[in-house]
This record gives structure tokens, C-alpha cells and sequence, in this order.
């Protein structure tokens, strides 16, 4: 079992207002558990190049789907070729889950590709 951190940086950029009470809301749970959060407001462009690197421990942001279908809220953020701004921010990557993502992409029955 790995420790856990007692430390880590938190960025939040200043496009939303709503983004610094919940950056310090955060900070103040995560000090309760004993992990220190330094927080970092940073202007837009300069966090996304950094989310884009993967050069963080924690960031908020905002997200809504282009259109309604499953494609968009399972492989825009979990297939391991979108790591980075396309949308795997985490840089997950499991070789089963690339599998299980294409066969869902792949089939024409929505109810099937829901289920998958």
C-alpha cells in the first residue's frame, strides 16, 4: 500500500469566479486529513497548456458533452490515444478499456453500445 501524499498544488484559472471558493473549500478538507494543498491561480491559457502536459496533481475545470451520445462521455475522456487537452486529462490508460470503447464505437445498437 502506498502513502499517501502530504502534499500536493491545486490549479484553478481565473476565468471562473467560482472556481477559488471551491479551490479553498478543498484545500481546507485536505488540510483536516493532513495533506498540505498549495493553490495556484493561474491565468486560462497558462492552465490549460499546463492540464495539457499533465503538469499537475489537482485542477478544476468545466466540461459539457458536444452532442448526446455515449462517445462522449466514455471515450472522449478514458481511451488512452486522447490523453491530454483532447480529453484523457487523468492520462488514463488501460489496454481492456481501449478494447471495450472501440466495440461500443463500433456497434450501431444504442441500447448495446450503452450497456458495453
Amino acid at each position: 500500500m502506498t502513502s499517501k501524499p502530504t502534499s500536493l498544488t491545486f490549479l484553478y484559472s481565473d476565468k471562473d469566479p467560482n472556481w477559488e471558493p471551491i479551490a479553498l473549500a478543498t484545500q481546507s478538507s485536505l488540510n483536516k486529513l493532513g495533506i498540505n494543498v498549495k493553490l495556484e491561480k493561474l491565468a486560462n491559457a497558462t492552465m490549460r497548456d499546463r492540464v495539457g502536459k499533465g503538469d499537475y496533481d489537482i485542477a478544476i475545470g468545466n466540461w459539457s458533452p458536444d452532442f448526446a451520445d455515449p462517445y462522449m462521455f466514455m471515450n472522449y475522456w478514458f481511451e488512452s490515444d486522447k490523453k491530454g487537452l483532447p480529453g484523457n486529462r487523468s492520462f488514463y490508460e488501460n489496454s481492456e478499456v481501449d478494447k471495450l470503447l472501440r466495440n461500443a464505437l463500433a456497434t450501431t445498437d444504442q441500447t448495446q453500445r450503452t450497456r458495453d
